[in-house]
């Protein structure tokens, strides 16, 4: 009985109940079987169940028979580990879809029943063991569940016998009555075999392993085992077909992999939970107030905690992980020293960390809009980088006024956003021992895009998809979710803290929808709101119409643009089915249309691409085997197109010498096919230098050989069919060579560190003596490049010094011009965000670029001499008040030209 045999019993057992087929009896008087043991449901983590129900007297009692069918079972697990991941036959290559769709008995007469030899009984009530019995040699079962009085409960009776699909049915139960079942007929099930370890590779026993199907077929509870003294598991009453399987422990984290049955040599590792403790450093007056903040990867929301009266804190079971950690002390009256510790990041669980507090000040930021007027309640943050933990948030008040910290003294980046705007441009901020000046934050206004879409008969077309490619990064809906992200981080504290595999973040509620894009209204119209300035390039589809055209819109700040209209077409289904050479279907092919937009095929092989119009180029593809382009004139017709996909059967064995001729072992071998059908393949050479790679793409392809001891090299092979006792391909690398780059100041002769140093495509940077070591170079002669803020860069070329010792290569550097100066607008104050290029006096070349601070100060360095143009251009929000300015200057050499304002004017 396979997987859709399954789900047919689940919903016969339903009819049944509904029909009387499931009885209510008065009465019964045997004592509860055995109970007691928790795990959650499939979507809840275990040890969250609820207590075990109170007991009562006296129990209600479930009645049920389970019958097996004779013959068709599957083969059982192996008994000894296989040396592959897989054994033979199992896994996706051994899996036939076309069972899905057949009955027991279909093919001919019905499948005879009997009582079986082993068969366990359970009843779950919201993931808790209620009882557990055995069956009888008739198959016969009884179940006494301590439930309180009370109305009936729906309780959950799985019946298990080894090598048959577990049956499961969700039944009635009340206290003092009798419910009897409808007797299961089990079919023949699949099986998984594994083991459970640590990071160490050792065998963890009591482990936890809850098994649900993909996709579900509403089981209301999971299949369940624990890991054994050795480890290893075994689950053999699961349907065939992929599953997930979720691990837990006292003291570990949950670990959640994929498998498919049947399969041996399943392998499930799991974390230990781990404490990060520490304490606060400072004045005893101060720790004990002070706050610590814990954030990570495997924590959301993050979690503040007192320390104790010593400062100590202690953050436990943590998932291993990156974190974050920071302590502050706020000032209980206004104006009062704030005190802080520089953030800890990259912390790991399990360290102890001390958190020294010193003096910190607050940024205070001012948000206004493009016009100059406060924005309330706008939303702000500051930290290390755009991107990172530990980030300060604060929201501003009704004069657009925030205080953000208190953080220790660095560099810092602040930006702010607010509903209905568009963030700003993040600002750099240098925080030092005293409360610097406020920050002005200019939002951008946002632009929208509004228009219908229609069918080649003008009628309008809803709930067509607008779909959008933008140059900009930002997308619809982000305000949402950022707006919901600060909220929780508001919110903070431990209370409904995740810990583990972090879960997609309910910032959305269950009624809300928060797309990429757009979908039209009953009237066909869309809207497409807080757009950034740029080009969006839209067209719309729809599953009954061939798609529309592609129109182009470029927004600048706050622009409108309403009235497009994008027009579907008459197109026709295509679709199609994969097959092998067997002309068996291929599950899980993936076909690739033209348009980007990809669909898979299905357990039968099928796959439909919608409605389509025109000329269609197709790529097929599937695991293992060779890849098909498949052109298409649809001609107004509906299309089915049939594939069958021929098996990759090319093969490719090689052997890696050095110059001694000895095998080199830890090779990576990386093979890149000619074209863009075939995959990528990577695998390393053994302790004899052999590698093989099999099931390839016949045709031409590259090898790329990386060892760190020896020089890289490539080859250009051709892939045939596999074929036992050829020999294998030479390779041969030559043992790497190094080179030490200093990199000096002309005159002076001091290091120079920091400078990037490119040698024949590898990049370093010097250190604080200015020098690099290059190693693993493989050509006899070398290119060198060597750049550095302030410095004019010098290029050269190296050789390869005779007998294999190292070579040396002194780089002098001259000094480089630069400008310095600072933009106002027209009443003379710093505008932050301008764009500023220098470029030649021609205008033709680009010589830099950058952005002023939030003081309008700018510099550029490492200019050539000459007279160059300068341009400043006005940031996003300001586009529409202040017009762009240019002047002239020239640059000297080892000279800083200073004082190259620029004003803008209104428009």
């Amino acid at each position: 009985m396979q997987r859709r045999t399954q789900a047919a019993l689940a919903g016969l057992v339903v009819a049944l109940a509904a029909t009387g087929g499931l009885l209510l009896r008065g009465g019964c008087g045997r004592e509860a079987g055995e109970a007691g043991e928790a795990s959650g449901g499939p979507d809840e983590p275990p040890g969250e169940a609820t207590a075990a129900p109170a007991e009562a007297a006296p129990p209600a009692r479930v009645r049920g028979k389970v019958m097996v069918e004779v013959g068709g079972a599957l083969a059982a697990p192996p008994d000894t580990p296989d040396p592959k991941d897989m054994a033979d036959g199992t896994g996706p290559d051994g899996y036939d879809p076309s069972a899905l769709d057949k009955e027991p008995g279909a093919d001919g007469p019905p499948v005879p029943l009997a009582a079986p030899r082993e068969c366990k009984a359970r009843a779950w009530r919201g993931g808790f063991l209620l009882a557990e019995a055995s069956c009888d040699a008739e198959g016969m079962f009884v179940l006494d569940l301590a439930l309180p009085a009370g109305p009936a409960a729906a309780v959950t009776v799985e019946a298990l016998v080894p090598g048959h699909l577990r049956g499961v049915l969700t039944a009635p139960a009340q206290a003092g009555t009798e419910a009897v079942l409808p007797t299961l007929a089990l079919g023949p099930a699949s099986w998984l075999k594994g083991q459970v370890i640590d990071r160490r590779g050792q065998p963890v026993t009591g482990v936890r392993i809850e098994a649900a199907p993909l996709p579900g077929l509403g089981e209301p509870e999971p299949w369940r085992v624990d890991s054994d003294a050795a480890g290893a598991f075994v689950l053999d009453t699961v349907p065939s077909g992929p599953l997930r399987l979720r691990a837990t422990g006292q003291g570990l984290a949950l670990s959640v992999v994929e498998a498919f049955a049947p399969e041996a040599g399943v392998v499930i590792v799991v974390d230990s939970l781990q404490d990060l403790s520490g304490a606060v450093v400072g004045d005893p007056a101060l720790v004990s107030r002070a706050q610590v903040r814990l954030e990570g990867s495997s924590l959301w929301p993050p979690i503040v905690q007192p320390a104790g009266k010593a400062g100590e804190f202690l953050f436990s079971d943590l998932v291993d992980g990156v974190y974050g950690l920071v302590a502050q002390v706020r000032a209980d009256r206004p104006g009062e020293q704030e005190y802080a510790s520089i953030p800890l990041e990259n912390l790991s669980p399990g360290a102890h960390v001390s958190l020294a507090l010193i003096a910190a000040q607050r940024v205070p930021v001012q948000v206004v809009s493009p016009d100059g007027s406060p924005v309330p309640r706008a939303r702000v943050t500051l930290g290390y980088a755009s991107v990172g933990l530990l980030q300060q948030i604060a929201e501003a008040d009704d004069a657009g006024l925030a205080d953000l910290g208190p953080v220790v003294p660095g560099p810092y980046v602040v930006r702010a956003d607010a509903d209905g705007y568009l963030p700003s441009e993040s600002v750099a901020v240098d925080v030092g021992k005293e409360v610097g000046a406020r920050q002005t934050l200019t939002l951008v206004r946002p632009g929208r895009i509004a228009g219908t879409v229609i069918d080649d008969d003008g009628r309008p077309v809803p709930e067509a998809s607008i779909v959008v490619d933008a140059d900009t990064l930002y997308s619809p809906g982000e305000a949402m979710i950022r707006a919901r992200t600060f909220s929780a981080l508001q919110r903070g504290g431990s209370l409904g803290v995740t810990r583990g595999a972090v879960p997609p973040i309910p910032l959305v509620g269950d009624d809300e929808a928060v797309g990429t894009w757009a979908e039209t209204d009953e009237r066909g119209d869309f809207s497409l709101d807080t757009l950034m300035p740029g080009r969006y390039r839209l067209h719309a589809v729809h599953g009954d119409h061939a798609g529309s055209a592609t129109v182009i819109v470029d927004l600048s700040p706050g622009e409108r643009e309403d009235g497009v209209v994008l027009t579907l077409g008459h197109g026709v289904p295509l679709g199609g089915r994969v097959l092998d050479g067997n002309r068996q279907p291929i599950a899980g092919a993936r076909i690739e249309l033209a348009d980007g937009s990809e669909v898979t095929s299905d357990g039968f092989g099928m796959w439909s691409a919608g409605h389509r119009r025109g000329k269609q180029k197709i790529i097929i593809r599937a695991a293992g085997m060779v890849p098909a382009v498949v052109e298409v004139d649809l001609e107004g017709r509906p299309t089915s197109i049939e594939q069958i996909l021929q098996p990759a059967e090319g093969g490719l064995e090689g052997r890696v010498r050095d110059g001694n001729d000895q095998p080199i072992a830890g090779v990576r071998v990386t093979l890149l096919p000619a074209g863009e059908l075939a995959p990528t393949e990577v695998t390393y050479t053994d302790a004899r230098g052999l590698f093989e790679l099999s099931r390839l793409v016949p045709g031409t392809a590259t090898l790329e050989l990386d060892h760190p001891d020896y020089g890289p090299a490539s080859k250009r092979v051709k892939i045939g069919k596999t074929s036992r006792g050829e020999a294998p391909v030479e390779l041969a690398l030559a043992r790497g060579w190094s080179l030490e780059v200093v990199v000096r100041a002309t005159g002076s002769g001091d290091p120079i560190a920091g400078a990037r140093v490119e040698v024949d495509g590898q990049v370093w940077a010097a250190d604080e003596a200015g020098e690099v070591r290059a190693a693993r170079l493989a050509r006899e002669r070398v290119r060198v490049r060597v750049e550095a803020p302030g410095w004019v860069s010098a290029s050269t070329s190296f050789a390869r010094p005779a007998g294999g010792a190292p070579g040396t290569l002194v780089v002098d550097l001259e000094e480089a011009a630069g400008l310095d100066g600072e933009v106002t607008d027209e009443r003379g104050e710093p505008v932050a965000g301008a764009r500023l290029y220098v470029r030649t006096r021609d205008g033709n070349t680009v010589l830099a670029e950058t952005t002023t601070d939030t003081e309008g100060r700018w510099s550029v360095e490492g200019l050539p001499e000459g007279d160059v143009t300068v341009e400043a251009i006005p940031p996003p929000g300001l586009a529409e008040l202040l017009a762009p300015v240019t002047l002239q200057t020239d640059v000297r050499r080892g000279h800083v030209t200073r004082e190259v304002d620029l004003r803008f004017d209104r428009l």
